[in-house]
């Protein structure tokens, strides 16, 4: 496996076919830094998991509420690069994931450099130059707002579980849809931002695991 991940911009992916908010626009190349460890969190606050849930079914969140999460202990906010996680923090304190991945997105762009920052989404060559600090303060940050649910290590454990299988990963997660297996569309906000109705796993949608 490789072990770096792409990060693309919604945006751009509405000019594919698969219109989602993934990682790549071809299912079949997705690669994350899932299989090397030196790039995924190596520790993490410990969060009391929920029992395995179903996955959502395909209702509108329009009318959701969302539910806040107040962890056991407070996650210390580290960063390599000097970036403020405030911002995060709070928005998954009011339990507002939908903000909440606006603001992770735009922090996994900000950490990865300058480079990213112009073109607005990360190449997958720069995810290996994102501190690792910076890496663990996310996935502890959506671990401890969400019971465990969501978070880089969560989505991890279930890509190792679906024996690194992408298509089985993404089913897993509830990122596709319907028969063909088609990706949610991201613009429609067709994901899942309450606790009550995503999968685990499920969020943040840009991912650096």
């Amino acid at each position: 496996e490789s072990s770096s991940l792409s990060l693309t911009s919604p945006r751009r992916q509405h000019t594919t076919a698969m219109s989602a908010r993934v990682l790549t626009t071809n299912k079949h190349a997705h690669r994350y830094a899932l299989a090397k460890r030196t790039n995924a969190p190596s520790r993490r606050t410990t969060v009391a998991r929920r029992p395995s849930r179903v996955c959502a079914e395909e209702t509108t969140t329009a009318t959701a509420t969302p539910k806040a999460v107040k962890p056991e202990q407070e996650v210390e906010l580290k960063s390599g690069v000097g970036f403020d996680y405030a911002p995060l923090r709070d928005a998954l304190a009011e339990g507002d994931f939908y903000k909440a991945d606006q603001i992770h997105r735009e922090a996994l762009i900000t950490v990865a450099g300058e480079e990213a920052e112009e073109r607005g989404w990360v190449y997958f060559t720069e995810v290996r130059t994102i501190p690792k600090e910076d890496l663990l303060t996310m996935d502890n940050l959506w671990s401890a707002y969400s019971d465990g649910k969501f978070g880089f290590s969560e989505q991890r454990r279930i890509w190792l579980k679906n024996n690194k299988r992408w298509e089985k990963f993404y089913k897993a997660i509830d990122w596709v849809t319907g028969e063909n297996n088609n990706y949610r569309k991201w613009a429609t906000k067709e994901y899942f931002y309450t606790l009550d109705e995503a999968c685990e796993g499920h969020l943040p949608l840009t991912n650096a695991l």
